[in-house]
């Protein structure tokens, strides 16, 4: 972490899939802390977007409700609630961030809606969803909240050849032959650290599921209509202009078309995956894939 001779604010770069994020504010305490947060991805160079975090003397309203998210006419996207105000430019390559008083986690809130627009704008996504590199390939288990997202993880810990990318939010970006799965620092806070041994490994995507909760573990076929459509209340932030919601719809559809796909009903347990790993392999065939660059 430096500080900007120009201005004399704090700052420092993160990365995650290739896409450089530059955080600069005046509160020098809350940028060593989201420094310690994003330790694995730090990196130094140029950056695609520069964020500026601006903090108050003020105090953090009890209970004060998550910020609502909005588009403008010229899509820029404006988070609010009383004592913050967030914005991301329509290109995601800058946003400003307006605090009453300094937090950690409401900066990190505004930071996983910067990644969203900037994924989007460079033409991928980013996803709730449980992630996992498993035996050299990206599986993505997503849902509504409580659904067993992190369940999955939490059990999948210790299995061979598998590592959690994240237990809340992936970022999926397209290469030449398909897309790639990239681990993210946007994990559910009550996450111990144990679990994530993998959240900076990445891998070419082979499945796409949604969850349910059973009494037995199977794979049930989804129309890529149902499909899609669940993937949609799936992404953050995007969704809500409606321009890039028909953008996001389209290429969800055609990623939907390259992955295996459907429904996972399981039970909390390991085994779920022997059920997983035969649909994918009987979906999908092992194919050599070209890391990004």
């Amino acid at each position: 972490m430096a500080v900007n001779p120009v201005n004399g604010a704090w700052d420092f770069s993160f990365a995650v899939g290739g896409l450089t994020i530059a955080l600069a504010s005046d509160d020098r305490p809350l940028l060593e802390a989201l420094a310690r947060r994003y330790e694995p991805w730090l990196v130094e160079g140029p950056s695609l977007c520069r964020v500026q975090v601006r903090c108050g003397q003020g105090q953090r309203m009890p209970n004060r409700p998550s910020p609502a998210a909005s588009f403008d006419q010229g899509r820029a996207c404006h988070l609010r609630a009383p004592g913050y105000h967030g914005v991301i430019a329509a290109d995601g390559c800058s946003g400003t961030l307006e605090l009453a008083v300094a937090d950690e986690a409401d900066a990190d809130y505004f930071l996983r809606a910067v990644l969203a627009v900037l994924a989007f704008e460079a033409g991928g996504l980013l996803v709730h969803a449980a992630g996992f590199l498993r035996r050299g390939r990206a599986v993505l288990l997503t849902g509504r909240s409580g659904i067993g997202k992190s369940t999955s993880v939490r059990v999948s810990a210790g299995l061979p050849d598998t590592v959690a990318l994240g237990d809340d939010l992936i970022l999926l970006m397209p290469t030449a032959d398909g897309w790639w799965a990239h681990g993210t620092p946007f994990w559910n806070p009550e996450a111990p650290a144990a679990l994530r041994i993998g959240q900076t490994a990445s891998g070419p995507l082979a499945g796409l599921f949604r969850l349910a909760q059973d009494r037995r573990d199977w794979v049930q076929p989804l129309s890529a209509g149902q499909l899609v459509a669940g993937l949609m209340s799936d992404l953050p932030i995007v969704p809500l202009d409606t321009v890039r919601a028909s953008q996001a719809f389209a290429l969800l559809a055609r990623l939907a078309r390259t992955v295996a796909t459907g429904q996972l009903h399981f039970r909390p347990t390991p085994d779920f995956w022997s059920v997983l790993d035969e649909f994918i392999l009987s979906s999908v065939p092992v194919q050599p894939h070209q890391a990004p660059q």
